[in-house]
């Protein structure tokens, strides 16, 4: 998966489910991104969103927080799942 910083939005099918991918670097109004996400919303979609941090109000749905992190080995990245460290 690619980030689609170009397009702010790709979708994927695996395993006949949809999985979309939005990338707001370079969104710059929350309004925006309501009009675009809530279409793709349903029980059946995953939706990742990159630099989701921007608009603090989409904590307000339901949601996982994932962060990638550098670390010392440029090979390597410390991966944080709602704050608990995974490496």
């Amino acid at each position: 998966m690619t980030s689609p910083t170009f397009n702010i939005r790709n979708e994927y099918l695996v395993k006949n489910q949809l999985i979309i991918h939005y990338d707001l670097y370079r969104v710059k109004k929350l309004k925006e991104v309501i009009e675009m996400i809530m279409d793709d919303i349903s029980s059946d979609n995953i939706i990742f969103i990159e630099w989701a941090n921007k608009f603090k109000k989409l904590n307000n749905f339901k949601h996982l927080s994932i962060e990638l992190k550098y670390t010392n080995d440029e090979k390597k990245r410390d991966i944080l799942i709602e704050g608990k460290k995974w490496n």
